[in-house]
């Protein structure tokens, strides 16, 4: 034991969080892999600990939301698979700042697993008292890590789990590492909503999402309102949409880079709306064969401007629908370098109408049921290798 907690003081003290603010959740009463109720034992731990509540190795059962609403605002296991917390019904964990709290919230190293059907969200964050004047504050740092964590459903993703995995709004910025999240489905069809839902308002930035796994949900990641998303060494499988990144705030210019991941979607792999410097490169995109309707690659919509589509592989499965690898309605854009295989079914590179001065060059086509559709300006230029 004092070999794991002198581990623990220096894991922590790089996230600025002080050895004596730890609460260990067996100090309260809680004993791991009995199958009795631990609720108590952990919302004494929370309302004990002033930084992170500690939860060693082992399964521990719970009946209700854990809620941080204190300065108590992180909570660390033993590592996934290790650390096991497990819901009869209902959500997860919420974590919700005070006014006044200056640190970094922290979920790392746990198993979030619920044994009921469509049970709302592994974990929320709330970060409604960083507002001011419409704007978070302070705006120096991430305000949220989440490291080294899962989420799913006790019996199998076709009867239990979450419907949420990570929800999370008003956050700066969300440091996201090493997340594993696998939803309910039905005949290879998902029901869980989200993987990762972000909602952002103050003028959020900085969410870094990276080796990252999403199975079997409607959107694996879903951002709105911020002002940057960048994904990479990620693997998103069997859900209908990949990557959704929408801005509603007219003030904001918004940036996405997705590189180095595979999406395997139903519908859209990426969807871009009003994005502002959109890089996707070196991905592996695939419109899953159980495809119930049409689908794209990467679908850039809105009035955003300037992008660089380059070095990633587009594969059709389906039987019988079309995949639209590239669709652009932006201006100034680059589409090198690629693959492109529908499979005979779609448009390898699509320009929508207000495109403009969209260059393409070293793409490369096989199977291509069509090459290019330019249905925007004279300025642009689409060649191919072959």
């Amino acid at each position: 034991m004092k070999g794991i907690l002198f581990c623990l003081f220096f894991a922590l003290m790089s996230f600025d969080i002080q050895a004596n603010s730890i609460s260990d959740v067996t100090f309260h009463g809680a004993i791991p892999n009995d199958g009795i109720d631990d609720t108590l034992a952990f919302n004494a731990a929370i309302k004990k600990s002033t930084g992170v509540v500690y939860v060693p190795a082992g399964e521990y059962n719970l009946s209700s939301r854990l809620n941080f609403n204190s300065h108590t605002q992180g909570l660390k296991g033993d590592g996934m698979g290790i650390t096991s917390l497990i819901w009869n019904s209902g959500s997860g964990i919420y974590f919700k700042p005070p006014k006044g709290f200056d640190g970094v919230a922290l979920l790392q190293g746990v198993s979030l697993i619920t044994k009921a059907s469509d049970s709302g969200n592994a974990f929320q964050y709330d970060g409604e008292s960083y507002l001011s004047s419409g704007i978070i504050q302070p705006r120096t740092r991430a305000k949220i890590i989440v490291r080294d964590v899962e989420a799913y459903g006790h019996d199998g993703v076709n009867s239990d789990g979450w419907n949420y995995g990570l929800i999370i709004d008003n956050s700066l910025g969300a440091m996201i590492s090493g997340y594993r999240f696998s939803g309910r489905n039905s005949g290879d069809s998902p029901m869980s909503d989200a993987g990762i839902l972000m909602r952002g308002s103050g003028k959020p930035v900085e969410i870094t999402i990276s080796e990252t796994s999403i199975y079997h949900a409607k959107s694996a990641i879903s951002v709105y309102d911020h002002e940057g998303l960048f994904v990479e060494n990620s693997n998103l499988v069997a859900v209908n949409e990949g990557v959704r990144m929408e801005t509603r705030v007219a003030s904001t210019k918004p940036q996405l880079n997705i590189s180095d991941s595979h999406i395997n979607c139903r519908t859209s792999c990426v969807i871009a709306n009003d994005i502002n410097d959109v890089s996707v490169k070196n991905n592996l995109f695939y419109l899953r064969k159980t495809a119930e309707k049409n689908g794209f690659g990467v679908k850039l919509t809105g009035n955003g401007v300037r992008f660089n589509i380059s070095g990633n592989t587009f594969a059709n499965t389906s039987p019988k629908y079309n995949f639209d690898l590239v669709y652009s309605s932006s201006d100034y854009g680059l589409i090198s370098n690629n693959i492109f295989n529908n499979g005979n079914r779609g448009t390898a590179i699509w320009l929508g109408v207000g495109s403009s001065n969209v260059k393409g060059m070293g793409n490369l086509c096989y199977r291509c049921g069509s090459r290019v559709y330019n249905q925007g300006d004279a300025t642009n230029s689409i060649t191919f290798l072959n």
